[in-house]
């Protein structure tokens, strides 16, 4: 498979699986678009650079700002909702670990035997 052709089945995965579904897919006559203005701006998957296609889908979860150290992603409150849950419930095996990080194998918690 040639550099080209490998561009094309990414650009392809790409627009099939960018997250707006069937709603706002064009593909006739080999065009790969989605104008989901709702959730986008229109991106031409077939076209457009990967910076630019980034950028495009990067900004329905944001904005970029310039700083005086450059242009910085700024979240939006529901991507950073969704950040927020999803740190959350990678910690929240802890919870159940409490238990056995101070039990000791005989059942006892740590603190008991301390008390003793």
């Amino acid at each position: 498979m040639t550099q080209e052709m490998d561009e094309r089945l990414l650009r392809q995965l790409l627009w099939l699986n960018h997250g707006c579904g069937f709603d706002g897919i064009y593909g006739d006559d080999g065009e790969m678009q989605c104008n989901n203005i709702p959730v986008h701006y229109p991106i031409d998957f077939k076209r457009d650079n990967p910076k630019l296609i980034e950028r495009k889908l990067m900004e329905r979860h944001g904005k970029f700002v310039q700083t005086e150290h450059g242009e910085v992603f700024v979240p939006n409150e529901t991507l950073m909702k969704a950040l927020k849950e999803k740190q959350n419930k990678s910690f929240d095996f802890l919870d159940d670990e409490k238990e056995d990080i101070y039990t000791e194998s005989d059942g006892t918690k740590l603190e008991e035997k301390e008390g003793k």
